[in-house]
């Protein structure tokens, strides 16, 4: 009897046991088992910028080599002044918004507005008041806007961009083209120079790591759905025959009005888009000192469709286009240098 007793306790025990064992089981699996959060967050980010200053161009007098292939003695040298300097001026407000839903889809937006935006060109590497200069290019109020539309916590699924502007006028003068080609020629200069040494340190990269190289750059391709979109009210391109930039001086003015330009599609495989505006030329006649239609205006659609082995331009016009030639505009022409 006492035997049978202490067998029927352990089988209790045991089962007590077990029973507990299955219990705390069921407590660590329903503390550690994932549960969805149905939680929504929003971000919001602003900055504003006056009256900023940007000098792009050559400041001082300095020498530097440029990059020569090896078998090629190391002595070709460049020497630049002060003679070419491109001014930015603007002022601008950037904000950024990022906001999540609960159900994981969301939104991120960058808009960019800029006021008073203008570029212009002088001989000095220091910020130039705007009362002392005739900016190049003078810009009305553009907008920039970038719209990314997400899901599943922040996978981009579409993207929009976008920029409107009002109305921008450009006016090149003969030193304008020679300053602004200087500073081009001294940034593709030192582009080449850091592409070079930027290759050489890609390909010793490239045999340490094998193919990473390549596997990153195939990353990069992209089937997002893009949409861009362009809309200028007036643009007004004037070429002055001298530095003074009176009225006098004006010689010929492009003008494109209501420019509207839209592509979709994605951007590593296919897309298709269409540009339409209303062109003007006119040319000023320093004898009468009258602007006169040189081409009446007309309107041009051009659409672009790409495919992933082609691409399809197709221009479409005006039935007649009426092009005026007269003696001053032919001769002013011919004295062009």
């Amino acid at each position: 009897e006492l035997l049978e007793k202490k067998q029927h306790r352990l089988k209790v025990d045991n089962i007590q046991y077990r029973l507990h064992e299955n219990e705390h089981c069921a407590n660590a699996v329903s503390l550690t088992s994932p549960q969805k959060v149905t939680t929504d967050s929003s971000f919001l980010f602003k900055v504003t910028l006056k009256e900023m200053i940007v000098l792009i161009g050559q400041s001082g007098n300095f020498t530097y080599k440029t990059y020569t292939p090896p078998d090629v003695p190391f002595s070709a040298v460049k020497q630049f002044g002060t003679t070419s300097v491109v001014q930015f001026f603007f002022n601008a407000m950037i904000m950024v918004q990022s906001i999540e839903n609960p159900d994981g889809s969301g939104s991120k937006k960058c808009h960019v507005s800029i006021n008073t935006f203008s570029v212009s060109t002088s001989t000095a590497f220091e910020p130039t008041p705007l009362l002392e200069i005739s900016p190049v290019v003078k810009v009305g109020n553009p907008n920039l806007r970038a719209v990314y539309q997400t899901e599943n916590l922040g996978r981009f699924v579409s993207q929009e961009f976008s920029v409107d502007v009002d109305k921008a006028k450009i006016g090149v003068t003969p030193s304008d083209f020679r300053v602004i080609a200087n500073v081009t020629r001294g940034m593709v200069e030192h582009l080449k120079c850091s592409k070079v040494s930027g290759s050489e340190q890609k390909v010793a990269g490239d045999k340490q790591n094998g193919n990473a190289f390549f596997i990153k750059q195939q990353e990069r391709g992209s089937g997002i759905a893009t949409t861009v979109r362009i809309d200028m009210e007036a643009l007004s391109l004037v070429l002055l025959r001298d530095d003074t930039r009176k009225l006098a001086s004006s010689m010929f003015d492009l003008r494109l009005a209501q420019m509207k330009c839209k592509l979709d599609g994605c951007v590593s495989v296919m897309y298709s888009g269409e540009l339409s505006c209303n062109v003007e030329i006119n040319f000023f006649n320093k004898h009468n000192m009258q602007w006169e239609q040189v081409v009446e205006p007309c309107t041009f659609i051009v659409a672009l469709e790409r495919m992933p082995d082609e691409v399809g331009v197709i221009v479409s016009g005006p039935d007649s286009m009426n092009i005026n030639l007269t003696g001053v505009l032919l001769s002013d022409l011919s004295e062009i240098n």
